[in-house]
């Protein structure tokens, strides 16, 4: 019939769509330092990673994926893409068994830092954007997470964190929301 697949991750135009992010952040924050991203297939991360530095080189690329389906963190750290990770999360936006080419090439010339953050950190970042009215799914709440861990080294620094994507059951956000409280992110 003619059409044509898209890959969910190696696919330009869709990080290129994806990348528009990354101008509206330093549209709206001229001055950001560093730009904290979730990474699951990494097409979000890599588009952001494209814009962002093309502007601004100086500005810090941090990514962060869940330390139970490390994927593209092992990838970025070990710079290969031949193997085979657990995918335990149950943050569905950071669930990747493997690595993708076309996106891990980028990231390993455009991401500074990447981090992995427990489950239970991005439940805690869950239900400490909830207190603020604000719904966030693992991969969205996973750069709250990574910013808290992370936040001596980002102390002093104008910081933005990639709050992506609202796609969190409802039976799974009360879950969340009722478990222990936030403050063990504080």
């Amino acid at each position: 019939e003619g059409l044509r697949y898209v890959h969910s991750a190696n696919e330009p135009h869709l990080i290129a769509g994806v990348g528009t992010m990354g101008l509206e952040i330093l549209e709206d924050l001229a001055e950001v330092e560093a730009v904290v991203v979730p990474v699951g297939g990494c097409s979000g991360a890599c588009g952001i990673a494209l814009a962002v530095k093309h502007a601004k080189p100086e500005v810090r690329i941090v990514g962060v994926q869940s330390e139970r389906a490390p994927a593209c963190y092992r990838a970025w750290k070990e710079r290969r893409l031949d193997l085979e990770c657990p995918m335990e999360t149950t943050h569905e936006g950071l669930a990747t068994r493997v690595p993708f080419e076309m996106t891990m090439q980028i990231l390993w010339e455009q991401l500074d830092d990447f981090i992995l953050v427990k489950d239970d950190e991005v439940d805690a970042a869950i239900r400490l954007l909830a207190q603020e009215r604000l719904v966030a799914e693992g991969a969205g709440a996973a750069s709250l997470a990574a910013a808290m861990k992370l936040r001596e080294r980002l102390f002093g620094r104008r910081v933005c964190g990639v709050l992506s994507g609202g796609n969190l059951p409802l039976p799974r956000y009360a879950e969340v929301l009722a478990s222990a409280s936030a403050t063990s992110l504080l």
